[in-house]
């Protein structure tokens, strides 16, 4: 009997780009396949020669072979920057052209999760810009900047008479009247008090 030797791998990083989409020409159990192709780059950290910490990045390739349902799932979620956690085993596509023969390893997945999705990168509104009270006024080339006459508000002088209907009457100044004998106080205000005490 043969013996079987485990190749199974799991790897998890960020895309490169967004995943290609490609339909495969064989069905399985008569239902359509679609096969996705990505890379993620895997970073590590170790030394360099100099024992100075080093950030490392191993990029691995990995087809996702999915049915028809899953297909608008994994498109959303494989874009750019995601993170994701592949599990499969290595195999080897063997190419050969007119350079000879060439072999690139891949990662065959059966299962793909997204750790986290990509960051949409949402354009700013344009912030509007106040202009300052003493701020230059930024003009085109050749123009002027338009002045604009304001109507300065005279001082208030301490001689003319205020507006009507601004009176404001504080507290006036009371003396309280010995006490009648029933516990309770009466105040009087004068109509001199009163006139001490209207301010305009």
């Amino acid at each position: 009997m043969a013996k079987i030797h485990a190749n199974s791998h799991t790897v998890s990083g960020n895309l490169a780009k967004d995943a290609e989409l490609q339909a495969l020409q064989f069905p399985v159990d008569g239902h359509p396949m679609f096969r996705f192709k990505f890379r993620i780059g895997c970073d590590s950290f170790t030394r360099d020669k100099n024992g100075q910490p080093a950030q490392r990045t191993t990029w691995f390739t990995i087809k996702f072979d999915v049915r028809e349902k899953g297909v608008k799932y994994y498109q959303r979620l494989l874009k750019k920057g995601a993170e994701v956690l592949a599990v499969g085993e290595q195999l080897i596509d063997t190419v050969n052209d007119d350079r000879g023969t060439q072999y690139f390893h891949f990662l065959a997945a059966q299962t793909v999760t997204i750790l986290s999705e990509a960051k949409i990168r949402d354009e700013q509104p344009a912030q509007p810009v106040v202009q300052q009270p003493n701020a230059p006024v930024r003009t085109s080339a050749g123009q002027r900047p338009r002045l604009t006459a304001v109507a300065k508000r005279p001082a208030r002088d301490a001689t003319m008479e205020p507006p009507p209907g601004n009176r404001v009457l504080t507290d006036a100044p009371v003396a309280p009247e010995p006490d009648p004998g029933d516990g309770k106080r009466r105040y009087e205000v004068s109509s001199d008090d009163l006139k001490e005490v209207i301010h305009w």
